[in-house]
């Protein structure tokens, strides 16, 4: 073996230390606060390393819920398996909340978090054309809809989301008429958005020679570390189905219909995304470190996030 390869292989050893909780089951706290919301969470148990299958459901926990320091109410389980709000409890812009969790099983975990203010945005412009990139939804035409939204961002650490809603179309065809048709129904569809905006890109310039191995922003979040307080036009861009519409109605109709929403999030929920976004990407590789998910839940795992919406039209 040459002293080169040798090199190689010894670089390459780490010590691992043993850590007994690897064999130990411990609870998992998940949910996401969203301002005006009925307050609602999942608890599950863990699954060790000699452990396989689905994650378990906890179900004869005891969950308390706190308001600013002060006891809520205990949360009941519904049919889904989630733990909720019986009173009809919702959460209230500039509150915080605790959710603490005890089981006679199992180590207590508790999470708190703030729900912040909304963020102060405006749409500036929606403008149909051409996609700026290859980047564009796979099997789309390359024709999109190009957003600039204003953020006025405030003094200190601020961490958003953005996401792009419309209707569902779908396209029918008649073989015995052979006519074609366009139905379109009002929701909340979530559209794939496309951008070069260094925000939405790690805060990194991207250019067509960029060859970097970075995962893609599948949560689309950003933080402020560009425009700490300062306003910023955010530019990107979704597809635009409407080029297929022969009726001018229906496609002033759909365009009216897309809602941007500019989301103020909890630096935990923001930290959440970023760590399960690159465990997803790098997986197993042996030419990467294991990614650690990101936990503020305190005797165990798992995230309580919050989210304050600000849902804009043209």
């Amino acid at each position: 073996m040459s002293p080169i390869v040798l090199f190689f292989i010894l670089s390459c050893e780490k010590d691992i230390a043993y850590n007994g909780e690897e064999l130990t089951n411990f609870m998992v706290l998940n949910s996401i606060l969203t301002a005006d919301s009925l307050i609602e969470c999942r608890i599950t148990r863990s699954n060790t390393l000699l452990e396989s299958g689905e994650i378990q459901s906890i179900d004869d926990a005891e969950v308390n819920l706190y308001k600013d320091g002060e006891f809520v109410e205990t949360l009941k389980k519904n049919y889904f398996g989630d733990y909720f709000s019986e009173a009809g409890i919702r959460s209230e812009v500039g509150s915080n909340y605790a959710i603490k969790c005890s089981h006679n099983k199992y180590a207590s975990i508790e999470a708190s978090e703030a729900i912040l203010t909304p963020v102060d945005a405006k749409i500036l412009s929606m403008e149909e054309g051409l996609s700026s990139s290859n980047n564009y939804y796979y099997g789309g035409s390359g024709e999109v809809l190009k957003f600039r939204v204003q953020i006025n961002d405030l003094k200190g650490n601020d961490f958003y989301r953005l996401r792009v809603y419309g209707p569902s179309v779908s396209y029918d065809y008649d073989y015995e008429s052979e006519e074609s048709s366009i139905s379109m129904q009002q929701g909340n569809y979530t559209m794939y958005v496309n951008s070069k905006d260094p925000v939405l890109n790690g805060n990194k310039v991207v250019t067509e020679n960029d060859f970097e191995d970075n995962p893609y922003n599948e949560y689309t979040v950003f933080d402020d570390i560009l425009f700490d307080g300062e306003s910023y036009v955010l530019q990107f861009e979704v597809d635009n189905p409407t080029i297929w519409f022969e009726n001018e109605e229906e496609k002033k109709w759909y365009l009216d219909e897309i809602k941007v929403d500019v989301q103020h999030i909890s630096e935990g929920l923001y930290k959440n995304f970023v760590t399960v976004t690159a465990s997803n990407y790098y997986g197993d590789s042996p030419f990467s470190e294991p990614v650690q998910i990101y936990s503020n839940v305190e005797g165990g795992a798992g995230i309580l996030g919050t989210v304050s919406s600000n849902i804009l039209s043209e």
